[in-house]
This record gives structure tokens, sequence and C-alpha cells, in this order.
């Protein structure tokens, strides 16, 4: 079903396409190249005597970019807040690279994940699949690889896809590119939440990420606050995004009472 959602949406804007490509190109073109967080691995809680693993792994989401180290990233900023709803010592790794598909993920930076044990994977990715078009068929291969590839090391450990990124509200992006590309990322969204269904101790949060809502919830803030670039997180949205993805794995009871 997805595969032809694709289809037939590739043919629905594909009079949009040459515009699009001319406008990515010129984005492209124009757009400023920032740094990768620094500090990929670190502690939160460390006040507390039980202990987990966080191993954190994607694209440029995941890797910080725009922001200056990891503990004000993603993967900080969730494994603060888990330890303070857990009471537990948080130690969390980060491996990822910006650029990188599903596929390279896997063959490239699963390989560096070496802890031994490991308390649970999050996974930030859907960003460049999206950018890169691929089709629906190729992100449902390449996610379950990718889930197998960290299976052979950790056969039970509870693996998380985070949010998927929202194309569809980047101000760098012109109104055509938010229109084809943000429909692409709903469709691999689709596509991961049925694939994990199947899976035992693999979960996604495939709630849609919307900026009006956040900006209702902090009527102090702009749009332009949550952005680094106009495309990649700034500080505060990570700190909410982290935060809020613990709060949901707290809420909702998502994995083992053994984990925590």
């Amino acid at each position: 079903m997805q595969q032809l959602k694709y289809i037939l949406g590739g043919i629905l804007v594909a009079p949009l396409m040459p515009i699009v490509f001319f406008q990515g190109n010129r984005i492209r073109k124009e757009f400023p190249r920032l740094p990768e967080a620094k500090g990929p691995q670190g502690v939160a809680g460390a006040q507390f005597e039980k202990s987990m693993t966080v191993v954190g792994i994607g694209e440029s989401s995941m890797a910080g970019v725009g922001i200056d180290t990891h503990i004000n990233g993603f993967l900080g900023q969730f494994s603060k807040r888990l330890a303070e709803l857990t009471e537990k010592k948080v130690n969390w790794h980060v491996y990822a690279q910006s650029g990188y598909t599903a596929e390279a993920v896997s063959k490239k930076l699963i390989p560096l994940a070496t802890e031994e044990k490991a308390d649970l994977f999050i996974i930030a990715l859907g960003g460049n699949d999206t950018f890169q078009l691929n089709s629906p068929n190729k992100w449902k291969k390449d996610c379950f690889e990718l889930i197998q590839t960290i299976r052979i090391k950790h056969p039970v450990t509870p693996i998380l896809f985070a949010t998927m990124p929202p194309i569809h509200t980047f101000p760098a992006f012109t109104g055509s590119i938010r229109f084809v590309l943000g429909n692409l990322v709903r469709i691999h969204s689709d596509t991961l939440n049925k694939l994990i269904k199947k899976m035992p101790n693999v979960y996604y949060d495939a709630r849609k990420i919307e900026l009006k809502e956040w900006l209702a919830k902090y009527p102090s803030t702009k749009k332009a606050d949550y952005y680094a670039d106009g495309v990649h997180p700034s500080a505060l949205t990570f700190s909410i995004w982290g935060r809020a993805m613990a709060e949901l794995i707290d809420r909702e009871h998502m994995f083992l009472s053994a984990v925590f």
C-alpha cells in the first residue's frame, strides 16, 4: 500500500519536480555547513546507584548538527530526563553521522557500537532517506536490515525509533519542497510503523511533530527558535524533544520492567 502511494504520489507531483530540483540545488549551495556536536558520550543521574546504558544511532538529528555538545542534544536531554524519571544513572553514547541513510547507518555505524551490554537503542532516521526520495520498499528493507544487524549482538535489547523529522515545517525549504518531502516522510513513517509491529521489542514514536503545538505550549518562543539553521533542531528543540520522548516511555511503560 505504501509503495503504491509512493508511485501515485510521484505521478501527481511530477509537474512540480523540475521546480523542486531547481529549488533544492539552490538551497544546497546556499545552506550553511554547521559542525556536529562534540562529546558523544556521557552520564546522566550520576547520583543514582543503579545504572543503565542507552545507545543513540542515526543521522544529523542524532549527531547534533548545529549545537555545541551532545549534553544539549537529543540523547543528552533524553538521558537526563530518563534518569530523573527512573532514578537510575544513565550512561549514554552517540554513534551518528550527518547525511547517513538507514542503509549507511547499518553498514557503517552499527559495527562501531562496541557496548557489550545495552539497555536501550534509540534510532533517529528518515530525513536523508526522504531527501534522496528512497522508495518505501527500500526504506522498509534497510530498516529491517538495520534492526537485524543490532540483533546479532543484542538479541533482546529494546529498540526505539524516534519521531520522523517534521520536514513539512522546515523554514529553510520552499512550499513545494515541504509539500513533496513532507508527504514522503509520512509514507515512510507509516511504513516503519507497520514494519515494527511485527517485530518483538521494537518500538516507534509515530507521533507527528507539529510546531504549532510547541508554539502554543511555549508562547514566549518563535518559530525560528526551534531551528539552528532552518532544518536542524536548535538546543531548545532538542531539550523539548528528548525530554518528551523520555516521558512517553515512562507514561506508556513501553519496555520491560526489568530494564527500568
